[in-house]
This record gives C-alpha cells, structure tokens and sequence, in this order.
C-alpha cells in the first residue's frame, strides 16, 4: 500500500501527472521500507544505481510492487544471520522503452531446496504475478546472495482524457 502512496504522490508533485521519476521514487520507497523494517541497528547498506527514467503509471506500479516486495524480502530473510550487507537496485534503459532492473543482495541466499520455480510463498507468486502484468522476463539466481533480474517494455494504455 505504502509503495502505490508513494507513486501518487510523485505524481502530485510533479509536472507531468502521467509519468514518475523513478529514481527519486525508489530512494523513497527503500528509505521507508528500511524505516518499516527497523534496520535502525544493522549496517544494511543500499546501492542505487537508477538512469533518470520516467515511466508511465501503468508501468510503474507493478515495478514499484515488484521493488517493494523484492527489497522487503531481502530485508526479512537475507541478513538473519548478520547485521550487515548490501542491497542493489540497477534500473537502466536498454533500448527504446525496454528497461533492465536488477535488485541484488549479498545475503544468505534459498535454502538449498528451496524450489523457486514452484514456491507457493505469497511474495515470490506475487512477484511473478506482476512481471507477467508486465510482460516481463525474470530470472532468479541464487548463487551469492539473491538476484532478481526483469526485462520489459513500458506498458501502452490508450490515452487518457
């Protein structure tokens, strides 16, 4: 709920009311989050790396849930063991409108048999969910830590009125 707030009010902040700057939206999104999360005592550090993209509404919520789930879950599990680590989001423009995301962790990584393709975990089938919304390709490696990497295209809507 938290992250679709944050994408409204970009939106009311900005000129533009069809597009969001990600970039100062996801440094919101992951300063609350860590907040939320109580990370206060860790040494979690995060690593953005974000081109100055702007995306369409309809694109941006399902990438801005995907990030909230995906940086919640490194939150939740990957540093149980720790109180230190990295999260990294990487989010460039490939060609025109075909965008690469990419959230890293350095964590603990799946349990060795942990099936990620067949999980019934409410995060990874929601995640799923919205990269199908966005016709986006995922892949999953968990050899160092988690990797969560989506291609897509913005999403065209017919005009708004």
């Amino acid at each position: 709920m938290h992250s679709m707030a944050l994408i409204h009010e970009q939106l009311y902040q900005s000129e533009n009311l069809d597009r969001i700057a990600l970039s100062p939206y996801v440094e919101n999104l992951v300063a609350n989050l860590y907040q939320s999360f109580g990370c206060g005592n860790t040494s979690i550090q995060f690593n953005l790396k974000i081109a100055p993209i702007y995306l369409n509404i309809e694109t941006a919520i399902p990438c801005g849930l995907i990030i909230n789930e995906l940086v919640s879950n490194s939150l939740k599990y990957a540093f149980i063991s720790k109180l230190d680590g990295e999260i990294s989001i990487n989010f460039h423009e490939i060609d025109d409108h075909q965008f690469h995301l990419t959230i890293q962790d350095n964590g603990r990584g799946f349990p060795a048999d942990f099936d990620v393709e067949n999980t019934e975990t409410l995060g990874l089938r929601l995640v799923k969910m919205l990269a199908y919304q966005l016709d986006a390709s995922i892949a999953i490696d968990s050899q160092c830590g988690t990797c969560y990497t989506l291609i897509f295209k913005e999403l065209n809507y017919r005009q708004r009125l």
